[in-house]
């Protein structure tokens, strides 16, 4: 919902609503802006947290690269949209533990093709301050267009 700006499509779900209902919960969905303008706190919250979070490995890492890109794109069953994910994965060198970044599930538009899909994923690993270089591996579905953006 955050990455959608949709905020209205939970909030106002009827089958959500009957859903709760059945519970024997009493719910009443907040309203739109409300739930907008926590949606956007949260999300602006915890952009801030990965951004920070991916400066202080680039010094931990001296300008080596350090970061597993994980990309896969799916389409909607019985429908059209599209969309992608990424995900960063890394070792932190000050406890030696795996660590892993979910920066995107967003919808994807436009034709499935390796100039789509690289600008696709250049634009969100822009946006929290991931550089090609900090990159030494890639992992993507099997499809040639994947692999060739990436």
């Amino acid at each position: 919902m955050v990455k959608t700006l949709s905020p209205f499509d939970l909030a106002g779900n009827e089958y959500l609503i009957e859903f709760v209902r059945g519970l024997g919960v009493p719910h009443d969905p907040p309203s739109g802006p409300t739930v907008r303008d926590v949606l956007l706190d949260l999300c602006v919250y915890l952009t801030g947290g990965l951004r920070a979070e991916v400066s202080r490995l680039q010094r931990c890492y001296r300008d080596l690269p350090f970061f597993h890109l994980v990309t896969e794109f799916l389409t909607e069953r019985h429908g059209t949209g599209s969309y992608g994910s990424l995900v960063l994965r890394c070792v932190d060198l000050d406890d030696f533990s795996m660590t892993e970044f979910h920066l995107n599930v967003a919808p994807f538009s436009g034709r499935r093709d390796h100039i789509n899909i690289k600008a696709w994923t250049q634009r969100f690993l822009n946006r929290f301050g991931v550089r090609d270089s900090d990159i030494c591996y890639s992992t993507s579905g099997s499809g040639s267009n994947v692999k060739k953006a990436l």
